[in-house]
């Protein structure tokens, strides 16, 4: 229970116990620091960039203990895109990023059909993108109704007819 993350003491507030479950409060004046590893990049970041480890370096981290969570390790940027655009030389955080999307906004993408013993694979058009197993809506290109699939893999989803979510035809709002 520390009241606050600052380099200057802060009230930590907390209690002894003893005697089983008997326990009595306390409170400490304490000053928290940390020592650890952290990434900073080399070159500006934009928008939906990767990184990968020759665009980073690791600096060792001295001071107060942070809010935010900090990269420690180039193998944690793998997979990763830039939220938003960060200067040269700025410390990176976890929430700085956001895995990549496995099916893109208006991507042609394989659909994969299955109903009892029958497999349709076709093509649609994304509606919108998504990550592995989030429920996306899909154009049939010839047709133009639009459905919900489970995204699987990259520019593959999956309709699974009668079931929660599949086949459901949504209204043209037009």
């Amino acid at each position: 229970g520390l009241s606050a993350l600052s380099d200057k003491p802060v009230i930590w507030k907390g209690y002894v116990a003893y005697a089983g479950n008997r326990r009595f409060s306390t409170w400490a004046n304490v000053r928290v620091a940390i020592r650890e590893p952290h990434l900073v990049s080399l070159a500006p970041v934009r928008v939906g960039q990767s990184l990968s480890g020759p665009e980073v370096k690791t600096e060792i981290y001295e001071g107060p203990l942070l809010r935010e969570k900090a990269l420690t390790s180039p193998d944690q940027l793998t997979g990763l895109l830039a939220r938003r655009d960060l200067p040269a030389g700025a410390t990176l955080f976890e929430d700085q990023f956001e895995a990549a999307k496995e099916v893109q906004r208006n991507e042609l993408v394989t659909v994969l059909i299955e109903a009892g013993p029958a497999h349709i694979e076709t093509q649609g058009v994304a509606i919108w993108a998504g990550r592995r197993g989030d429920i996306i809506s899909v154009r049939n290109p010839k047709t133009g109704r639009v459905y919900r699939a489970r995204v699987e893999q990259k520019g593959t989803v999956r309709v699974v007819p009668g079931g929660a979510v599949g086949l459901v035809v949504e209204e043209n709002k037009s």
